[in-house]
């Protein structure tokens, strides 16, 4: 999967979940610490309390913000806390609005109304 394309398969989607899953600040051992339920259960039936699961196409709301798989500083947690590494999830973890706007000015850049 390349950077921020919505193709999202099953596997990817148990990916994410399971690393959100895992960095949230509400786990409590093995189970939510919002719903005292196993977090097996909620990466099975793909619902999140506190809302972080991705959507359909693989965005993942986090802090406000609507980012490309899981957020790259939760990339960084998860590379420290040994459970993957920040490019074996799908996604590139960038947040949503500040890649689009950089991409608006590199488009703006390549017409010759930007920069030049």
């Amino acid at each position: 999967m390349s950077c921020c394309r919505p193709t999202v398969t099953p596997p990817m989607q148990a990916a994410t979940t399971a690393v959100m899953c895992r960095v949230c600040t509400h786990l409590r051992g093995t189970a939510c610490g919002l719903s005292n339920m196993p977090t097996q259960y909620h990466r099975l039936t793909l619902t999140c309390p506190a809302g972080r699961f991705p959507d359909a196409r693989g965005r993942v709301r986090w802090r406000g913000r609507l980012w490309s798989g899981v957020p790259m500083p939760l990339r960084l947690l998860a590379l420290f806390k040994g459970l993957s590494r920040p490019e074996a999830l799908p996604g590139c973890g960038c947040w949503r609005d500040v890649k689009a706007w950089f991409m608006r000015m590199d488009r703006l850049g390549r017409g010759g109304r930007f920069g030049t």
